[in-house]
């Protein structure tokens, strides 16, 4: 069988199964009652974060107290030696031996 026909017709069972959709009613029932029941402790910990992330990055380094843990990581720096190499005039050959391309991926969802 066609594997994108086969996806496609499990996807729809999936979505019209009485048993998962009232399963999947249930959860979403539960998780409105658990952000209302989380929510002030969300804004007291968002509160707090905001002011954990400013002082750790004044500091410049992590921190760890009464095990909460705020990783520092600096900025990402990165050179764009293709562009170097255009600057400097060097020959596409030789800048197409040093290129490095990652390896493709896939992401299948029905529409």
């Amino acid at each position: 069988m066609d594997p994108f026909l086969e996806y496609r017709q499990a996807y729809d069972e999936l979505q019209n199964d009485p048993e998962a959709r009232e399963l999947r009613e249930r959860i979403r029932g539960l998780q409105e009652l658990l952000v209302k029941g989380e929510e002030k402790y969300q804004k007291r910990m968002a509160k707090a974060e905001a002011e954990i992330v400013a002082a750790v990055l004044e500091q410049g380094k992590s921190a760890t107290l009464h095990n909460v843990e705020a990783q520092y990581h600096k900025g990402r720096e990165s050179t764009s030696w293709k562009g170097v190499a255009g600057e400097m005039n060097a020959p596409e050959d030789v800048i197409a031996r040093f290129t490095k391309i990652g390896e493709a991926t896939v992401l299948v969802r029905a529409l």
